[in-house]
């Protein structure tokens, strides 16, 4: 939050924050004191308005009901009287922007919810309440300048990489509701993005020719639950805590993800030595591979690599990011949960093979925007 606090203030021009939920935890809200009021507390002197959606973890835990009663309003009640509307739209400049809610509170925090968490305690879809505000609401916006769409749960997940060696994705398995209910919707749109998050980890890639989804890391990564070791705050996709920063110029937006303990520049890619990696960590000794974790990556990125001014081929492929990998196998904070918070397989990353170790490789990406970042590994 510092960091952020700083960038906030060095932002020229207008400045909107989006807050894409879980902003607490809703199972330590009376074990640690510290719930919905506590966070606003922490917001006291932040730059501009910030504008939340509810996560699943921003429900209320406890109290008594149908599940019906739960869904309708006892889940959302804290929420909705300390943070506002769990759902509502706005125009800023040319943007118009839905803020959703797709968290369904099926009933109180029990044993077995925590179990299975995604099956009995919370269901991730829109009421139908809410779609039919959501149909209305879209109406009266012009499908010719961007719509931003911001809800706590991703409609996709990255599912590896096809044979052109493009961003494969799968609709997330739902008992409840499948993506079309939402693309039905802005499929007249120019332009749609897509904002979630939930996952801990990034990803970003095309649904269609019109929509971009951006699931965003969260800004405490999972440092939160693995705080026994001292580290860079880092997600289970190795990209590293913080947060995404937007720019809105007229009809055309950008987007740059930014560390929170790094420079922009710096925030872009991990490079590892898979020469020097333990082989339990994805280590291959003699193989003279790098392996390059670019966090933000969608499909008209760009990767070079060079040795000394010769290119170098750069294969992509679907893997572990070995720092996190580490970090939740050494971890001591979760040994009761061996299952939670494993390292996920995510598909922006690459791999390059050296020649000659006495020289220097250079990795260079460069953005959809033509923004470019090098690292250099000797």
């Amino acid at each position: 939050f510092p960091d952020l606090c700083r960038t906030a203030y060095e932002v020229e021009g207008p400045l909107y924050t989006l807050c894409l939920g879980d902003m607490s935890t809703d199972g330590k809200w009376a074990k640690n004191n510290y719930g919905l009021p506590e966070y606003l507390k922490e917001l006291d002197g932040y730059r501009g308005p910030i504008f939340h959606v509810m996560g699943n973890h921003d429900n209320q835990p406890k109290g008594k009901g149908t599940v019906e009663e739960w869904i309708s309003f006892i889940g959302e009640k804290d929420y909705k009287e300390t943070i506002g509307p769990d759902y509502y739209s706005m125009n800023i400049g040319n943007v118009h922007f839905a803020m959703l809610d797709n968290i369904l509170t099926l009933g109180p925090e029990t044993k077995k919810r925590d179990a299975k968490v995604a099956g009995t305690g919370f269901g991730y879809a829109f009421d139908q309440e809410q779609l039919d505000w959501l149909a209305k609401d879209l109406e009266y916006a012009d499908k010719e300048k961007p719509l931003i769409m911001c809800y706590h749960v991703s409609l996709y997940l990255t599912d590896g990489i096809d044979e052109d060696g493009r961003t494969r994705i799968k609709a997330r398995k739902s008992e409840f509701q499948t993506p079309d209910v939402l693309l039905d919707m802005v499929k007249d749109f120019k332009e749609v993005h897509f904002l979630c998050g939930h996952w801990h980890r990034t990803e970003t890639y095309a649904i269609s020719e019109n929509i971009m989804n951006h699931t965003i890391a969260s800004a405490g990564a999972v440092s939160w639950k693995i705080n026994d070791l001292e580290m860079p705050m880092i997600c289970e996709d190795g990209t590293a805590g913080g947060y995404q920063i937007f720019t809105v110029e007229g009809n055309d937006i950008s987007w740059q993800l930014k560390s929170s303990y790094d420079t922009i520049e710096n925030s872009q890619m991990r490079i590892y030595d898979l020469n020097t990696l333990p082989v339990e960590y994805g280590g291959e000794p003699g193989s003279d591979m790098l392996l390059v974790n670019v966090f933000n990556w969608d499909d008209e990125w760009q990767i070079e690599a060079t040795e000394d001014g010769a290119a170098l081929e750069v294969v992509r492929c679907a893997g572990y990011d070995p720092l996190y990998k580490q970090i939740r196998t050494e971890t001591k904070t979760l040994v009761h949960r061996p299952t939670a918070f494993l390292t996920s397989v995510n598909a922006h990353m690459f791999k390059v093979k050296r020649t000659d170790l006495d020289k220097t490789t250079k990795i260079k990406v460069t953005d959809r925007f033509g923004n470019v970042y090098i690292k250099d590994v000797k």
